[in-house]
């Protein structure tokens, strides 16, 4: 249990190194209260560490999808495989947001273009050949 609040510790003390650098921002951290992580069967890093990417994937799965990933078998995992889908589930969120947000520049400029054109004012006349 020392060996994990140490690591809570550690980690909230670079939390608070980058808030300080960072003013502005804002962070939670996690209690270093030792009860609480004993209340919830976490004694070790790794118990922990599982349970913080369980969690994250957990929420990031559902911003995308709509739904929790229950059908995850997470207790037959190990770390390094929850950590590599946990990487991998990431890594499409950010490429689906770059993606959206190429698609929404893409439309202000396609917007912008539109709007300059109708702007222009005619330059010849159309009804011209009809005669008077």
């Amino acid at each position: 249990m020392n060996d994990l609040i140490a690591y809570i510790v550690a980690k909230n003390d670079e939390t608070r190194a980058w808030l300080a650098a960072n003013p502005g921002s804002f962070a939670l951290m996690p209690t270093e209260d030792p009860a609480h992580w004993a209340k919830l069967g976490i004694t070790t890093v790794e118990a922990y560490r599982r349970e913080i990417l369980i969690s994250g994937f957990s929420d990031m799965y559902k911003e995308q999808y709509g739904i929790r990933p229950r059908f995850m078998a997470f207790e037959r995992m190990t770390l390094e495989e929850i950590e590599a889908e946990y990487d991998s589930l990431a890594q499409q969120l950010l490429a689906d947001s770059n993606r959206e947000e190429e698609e929404r520049l893409c439309e202000a400029v396609a917007q912008a273009n539109m709007k300059a054109i109708a702007e222009q004012p005619l330059t010849y006349n159309p009804f011209a050949a009809l005669g008077s």
